[in-house]
């Protein structure tokens, strides 16, 4: 990765003490030839790279997400909030720094003394059927026409987000802020139920859902951002809010405006097929082909920018790039964005690309390959 590229006098030896077994874990899988990696020092410095750029791009050095709290503050894109931090400009203003403590104290959807229920299978993870519910089609809600760059690295979240929000919306709109928070409180204890699946399944079962109960709001604010969306509770000067995220810009959901102008939230016509389309998806990676088929097929219908940024890397992938070369033709249509940001959207799309089904679980020989289903893929594309 161009941003971490150093000549032989940047580089230092660092001694550090790390649990054996993890070391060991490391070792076999590097032998193995897993990720294509050469040595345990590439691994590791591959590891602190990507960790790097989530904690530079996506949180203050309090530990929160750049974001804003709750519903209030402007919106901002992941892209733009890297941009400002790089460029050294004003951050948004953090919220209070959460205390420390050796013994964190659980989030309340944790602590409310109601037993969670451990998923031991992966067909229990299916998506519920939801009875269709009023819809709002006409709202105030506006977005970026763009595809869902930053840390939206999963869509399961994002759908079994959606089916919740259509049960709590089935009577018609529901105040925004308590749809989030009844949301956040139901995401933490489902991802609390994934934690026996975690070893279980391949890919990361609990990704983007709330689990770190040492920082429970950058947690949550992470969750709602980038599984729901932010929106703006300042009106626009048109009357309209100003949103980002995937249930807004996959025209799922839509808002409405209370007597106080508080934003009300509610399913679509489009978001209530789409909770139809995907009811028993499940965490299985990658994704059965049917409903890959389906939700590929709402995003060419209904946010055909976000379907862009597939197409983008799926004709990238065809020319098998490694990693380095991957960011960088992902992000040859963006020149504003650095190296570091480059790396970060191109990562988040592979890993929607992977849970899908379209490109390889592993690097083969050091660089990316569509799977059958981005052949495919990619060729009917090109023949319409």
């Amino acid at each position: 990765m161009p941003d971490f590229e150093c000549s032989a006098a940047d580089v230092r030896l660092v001694r550090m003490l790390l649990p054996a077994s993890l070391v060991r874990e490391v070792d076999q899988l590097v032998l193995s030839g897993q990720g294509a990696y050469e040595s345990r020092q590439e691994f590791f410095s591959e590891a602190i790279q990507n960790h790097l750029l989530e904690v530079k791009h996506g949180a203050t050095d309090a530990g929160q997400l750049l974001l804003a709290r709750d519903l209030g503050g402007p919106p901002q894109t992941p892209v733009e909030l890297a941009a400002r931090h790089e460029d050294g400009q004003s951050r948004a203003t953090p919220t209070s720094p959460e205390p420390a403590s050796e013994a964190p104290t659980l989030p309340l959807a944790l602590a409310d003394g109601s037993p969670i229920v451990l998923v031991s299978n992966i067909s229990d993870t299916a998506l519920p059927r939801v009875d269709r519910g009023a819809v709002v089609e006409d709202g105030h809600a506006v977005f970026k026409r763009e595809p869902l760059f930053g840390l939206h690295n999963r869509d399961y979240p994002s759908l079994w987000a959606l089916s919740v929000v259509a049960r709590m919306t089935a009577d018609g709109p529901a105040p925004a802020s308590e749809v989030y928070a009844d949301a956040t409180r139901a995401a933490w204890r489902y991802a609390s139920s994934l934690a026996d699946l975690e070893n279980k399944v391949a890919g990361k079962p609990t990704a983007l859902f709330p689990t770190n109960i040492a920082k429970p709001q950058s947690a949550e604010e992470g969750f709602r951002a980038f599984a729901l969306g932010v929106i703006n509770r300042k009106l626009n000067g048109d009357g309209t809010f100003a949103t980002t995220g995937p249930l807004f810009s996959w025209q799922v959901v839509q808002l409405v405006k209370s007597e106080n102008d508080a934003p009300r939230l509610g399913l679509t016509t489009a978001g209530w097929n789409l909770v139809e389309a995907m009811a028993g998806l499940t965490l299985a990676s990658p994704r059965d082909r049917e409903y890959a088929d389906r939700f590929l097929a709402h995003l060419r219908e209904h946010a055909p920018w976000d379907w862009a940024g597939f197409e983008q890397l799926l004709s990238i992938v065809r020319e098998r790039p490694t990693r380095t070369e991957l960011a960088a033709q992902f992000g040859s249509c963006h020149p504003a964005w650095s190296p570091a940001m480059q790396n970060t959207n191109a990562a988040g799309f592979v890993a929607r690309a992977r849970e899908w089904g379209l490109l390889e679980s592993k690097l083969i020989d050091g660089r990316y390959a569509l799977a059958e289903y981005g052949e495919s893929m990619l060729m009917e594309r090109s023949v319409a």
